[in-house]
């Protein structure tokens, strides 16, 4: 039996190579990161929902979250020489009682939480393999641009909190651990930015579940004002490798003067997942829209909308079956201060729907999140 964990194993091993070398060959070390501070995060609205005896409820609310740190983000990079690097960036997260969810009413009562460590935001060692070659390849744990809104961080810089289509582990975001072979092929007529992964399983960020690997190719071709994306991936989800995990995106994004368009679809199939007897596929599926205009050198206003619909409860693998729909408007306001700090003011309007197949109850939460906050990077 192939050890689950030995991709992981060879990349640490790799880093600790590269660190003795480092010993010798010294180069530039950069420190940077992202900074989060929410100003204001007030939520309101009303549910809907099924109680145990099969009554309809209703129930409206509001919540204040006050000031809070949402987001610290730490970057250190190693350069060694001209072709290698290492790049480590610690995760530290808070999360806001105000933030709106199925199945809770805004109203409720919610524990603060204090920032904590959540998790290795990027930690890998990269090298370039020279002429004639020119491919970037890169071991540990990586941040795959599965989708550009959350794999490029683009939603990171247009709004404060990311879409549920965006922050959605079965849609928009992906983490994973293993290898990046990153190449730009000139087509003359265009230019192909090209990403080939191979990734640790699903279930775990740092243990393969089973002895196959997922496999995944990511586009980004440009022409002219036209910038395409497209990804697909392709696996093993469960613990004996035998059954099928496929996802896959595409999107374009069109810049005209101050007037940017940008849109992405992504979907997925986690094959015979779902908890219940007809051993029914967990299918996932979602879309959004941005429209941006550039009004001045220092802001520029969006419109947002993103969807996701989901045909189990809380995770495709072995969740029950159901229905959980995302419908999402965000206009929103982003002024920049200065080169590393910006300001960004929005409004969440959310149209939420959870029903649960098996015991036929509803739940419905439509609210408005006013959200100002503060972004810096250094």
């Amino acid at each position: 039996m192939i050890r689950k964990n030995l991709l992981l194993h060879s990349c640490l091993c790799v880093l600790l190579l590269i660190v003795g070398i480092q010993q010798s060959y010294s180069g530039e070390t950069k420190v940077g990161g992202h900074f989060k501070l929410t100003l204001f995060d007030y939520s309101m609205g009303d549910r809907a929902f099924t109680d145990t005896l099969g009554i309809v409820q209703k129930a409206d609310g509001a919540r204040y979250a006050g000031m809070s740190i949402s987001r610290f983000t730490l970057l250190v990079m190693q350069e060694i020489k001209e072709i290698f690097s290492i790049l480590v960036q610690p995760n530290f997260e808070v999360a806001t009682g105000a933030t709106p969810r199925v199945g809770r009413s805004i109203g409720e009562k919610h524990k603060a939480s204090a920032p904590k460590f959540v998790g290795w935001h990027k930690a890998f060692m990269r090298i370039l393999i020279p002429y004639p070659l020119l491919v970037e390849v890169s071991g540990g744990v990586l941040f795959p641009r599965f989708t550009m809104d959350y794999g490029a961080e683009l939603f990171f810089e247009d709004e404060y909190n990311g879409s549920p289509f965006a922050v959605s582990n079965w849609l928009g975001e992906m983490h994973g651990t293993g290898f990046e072979f990153y190449k730009t092929i000139e087509l003359g007529f265009a230019s192909m930015p090209t990403y080939i992964y191979l990734l640790n399983g699903s279930n775990n960020l740092f243990h393969d579940n089973n002895d196959s690997p997922e496999a995944m190719i990511h586009i980004e071709p440009e022409i002219g004002p036209v910038r395409l994306f497209g990804s697909f991936l392709a696996g093993k989800y469960d613990d004996e490798g035998e059954k099928n995990l496929f996802r896959w995106s595409g999107g374009a994004s069109l810049t005209l003067g101050r007037v940017e368009l940008r849109s992405e679809y992504a979907a997925g199939k986690w094959e015979e997942s779902l908890n219940d007897s007809a051993t029914t596929d967990g299918m996932p599926y979602g879309f959004y829209g941005k429209l941006f205009y550039q009004f001045s050198d220092w802001g520029k206003a969006m419109i947002h909308y993103s969807y996701a619909r989901y045909n189990f409860i809380g995770t495709p693998i072995g969740g029950p079956p159901g229905k959980e729909i995302y419908s999402t408007i965000t206009p929103g306001l982003h002024a920049n201060l200065f080169d590393c700090l910006g300001i960004q003011l929005q409004c969440d309007i959310g149209d939420w729907e959870m029903q649960k197949a098996l015991k036929n109850t509803k739940d419905e939460l439509n609210f408005y999140r006013f959200f100002l906050g503060i972004r810096a990077t250094f």
